[in-house]
């Protein structure tokens, strides 16, 4: 009688070996297509975008009050070190990656991080903006309003979207202590100002 052979189960790397010294291994749970269409691989280097819900107040029950929406890049450079449970093998889960609903993404952060993106996940949703490995620039980026839409769009395309002082974010005593406008003429060619 012959002996079937097993076969052999690769073994994977350890999580804890591929966290790099000082940082903590945090997993967020993204939507597919928020997590740059399910094309993540480990070893890859995301920014993290968060749609928060901000209160306004908070009432004498210390209830929740009516919330405002944010859009903001809160981390910049975060290596990826595990896509669900792939540790290690690049494009191999792509199509699995892409038909599920929501991935598990592990990223590497520091303590403060950890704390951080966990209270950011918990109080909005989170979308990743895949970095070039060679980009690690830690770049100043406004909070994503209708005035800074508005404001980019004039600038880079020359187009005046009109929003209402109450989704710029406004308020009226910002209003009253504000100088009065001069009218003025703003010149464009080719979608920049002259």
């Amino acid at each position: 009688r012959q002996k079937v052979a097993e076969p052999v189960k690769k073994l994977k790397p350890s999580l804890a070996m591929k966290t790099p010294s000082g940082k903590r291994a945090v997993t967020i749970m993204i939507d597919s297509l928020a997590a740059v269409g399910g094309l993540l691989n480990p070893g890859d280097y995301v920014d993290v975008i968060a749609h928060l819900r901000v209160p306004e107040s908070i009432d004498d029950n210390n209830q929740k009050g009516n919330k405002n929406m944010v859009t903001a890049m809160v981390f910049f450079c975060l290596q990826v070190l595990a896509v669900n449970t792939n540790l290690e093998e690049t494009g191999a889960y792509y199509d699995e990656q892409q038909r599920v609903p929501a991935l598990r993404i592990t990223v590497a952060v520091d303590p403060q991080e950890s704390g951080l993106l966990s209270f950011a996940d918990k109080n909005g949703k989170l979308e990743l903006a895949l970095r070039s490995p060679q980009d690690t620039d830690h770049q100043m980026v406004k909070t994503s309003t209708w005035k800074t839409l508005a404001d980019y769009v004039l600038q880079n395309q020359g187009a005046d979207i009109e929003v209402p002082d109450d989704l710029k974010g406004v308020t009226n005593e910002d209003k009253e202590d504000a100088p009065a406008e001069k009218p003025t003429i703003q010149i464009f060619r080719g979608g920049k100002e002259l």
